[in-house]
């Protein structure tokens, strides 16, 4: 009996990177913010994402010890007690990372500039911090943060932390994230989404306790020679030569027809192997499988749909001849 031999080439592709915005970001004095390099001209995939509201609880929090703010958050209706840290908010700033060792030495460069004339640099950063309850509600914190007034020239203390964002650094508790469509745009992602016309239907249909988060994402592919006997397996990975414009349609008719979410019409219930995309393209070109990957890093990118029961990373895997 001769060896049995498996030859695999597999088109494949998976998130590099992903960054999450409110619909309303797309808009107004927002877009400036919103409107960047990343959302216009890297990412080319978007899901449209529902979840219960998450919410700061800002009468609950309290300044601790070591640069730490202590208090509540709502998360799928269940109260979360938290902490987050500012040294660590802060320090994440890619300038903070070129000019000091770790967070512990930049925060005492910085409180050595503090105000407040007493105490070590930990107890000066919580006598001159404070939460401006006023101005905070379920979707921001708002903090008088005395880090903030040393770091920049302007001393402003202000600093805003909205909670889906804090979720995502902080690693908090996160609520179910339903995916409700997946879309693509091979030119510029943001004006997709800005003139989008599923907007009305997703609106009219979100209950008062839900929201909508549009995540953008890149995306990074290569190809995957894959052969194996009873004995050995082995992988290559090279560059795919197909498009951006295919890579991009065809990672996201392999989403679609995995997850199935509810606004999608499209490639959700077909054989996506007979489409006319991958037999002028993958076919062709010898590939007899696609593998899309999405796997994101974060709290929040703990995605699925009621399809998948699965709430985490995910591979979409379709096979053909």
């Amino acid at each position: 009996m001769g060896i049995q031999f498996s030859v695999s080439k597999i088109f494949h592709t998976y998130i590099k990177k992903y960054q999450i915005i409110r619909p309303e970001r797309l808009y107004g004095s927002f877009r400036g913010y919103t409107e960047t390099s990343f959302t216009t001209n890297d990412a080319s995939i978007y899901f449209i994402v529902k979840c219960v509201s998450a919410e700061w609880l800002p009468n609950t929090f309290v300044v601790g010890d070591n640069y730490s703010l202590s208090g509540c958050v709502c998360v799928d209706g269940k109260v979360h007690d938290i902490s987050i840290d500012m040294g660590a908010f802060w320090f994440a700033m890619p300038e903070m990372q070129r000019h000091f060792l770790n967070r512990d030495k930049m925060c005492e460069y910085f409180m050595a500039r503090s105000r407040v004339a007493v105490g070590s640099s930990v107890v000066k950063y919580k006598r001159g911090t404070s939460i401006d309850v006023a101005a905070s509600d379920s979707e921001k914190l708002v903090i008088e943060c005395e880090l903030s007034r040393n770091i920049f020239e302007t001393g402003c203390a202000q600093t805003e932390i909205y909670i889906y964002q804090a979720i995502n650094f902080f690693d908090l508790p996160s609520p179910k994230l339903n995916i409700v469509y997946i879309g693509s745009s091979v030119s510029n992602a943001f004006k997709r989404l800005y003139k989008h016309d599923k907007w009305g239907r997703i609106q009219a249909e979100k209950k008062r306790n839900e929201d909508i988060l549009v995540y953008f994402a890149e995306l990074e592919g290569d190809v995957i020679q894959h052969e194996s006997t009873e004995s050995f397996s082995l992988l290559a990975h090279d560059e795919h030569r197909i498009s951006a414009d295919d890579e991009t349609l065809i990672t996201e008719m392999a989403l679609i027809n995995y997850f199935k979410p509810n606004y999608n019409s499209l490639h959700k219930n077909r054989d996506i192997s007979n489409s006319e995309r991958i037999e002028r393209t993958l076919k062709k070109a010898g590939f007899n499988q696609v593998t899309v990957e999405l796997i994101l890093e974060g709290s929040m990118g703990v995605l699925g749909t009621p399809h998948t029961k699965i709430y985490g990373s995910h591979t979409a895997i379709h096979k053909f001849t």
